[in-house]
């Protein structure tokens, strides 16, 4: 759970009530909140079935 809460005129990000990051302003504490909440995405990795370094196709 992501809080921000404004503190001696900042803007504090709260994760599982730990301060996570403090920032100037609001927009600021509302953009890092929004990355702290988004799974990162996986980038794909295609892997090459490679018969050319197998005598005959047979693999063990």
């Amino acid at each position: 759970m992501v809080k921000i809460k404004e503190e001696n005129g900042q803007f504090v990000v709260y994760v599982r009530g730990a301060v996570t990051a403090i920032f100037p302003t609001k927009t600021e504490a509302e953009t890092f909140a929004v990355k702290q909440t988004q799974y990162p995405t996986q980038e794909e990795t295609l892997i090459a079935d490679n018969q050319e370094d197998v005598p005959n196709g047979i693999r063990d």
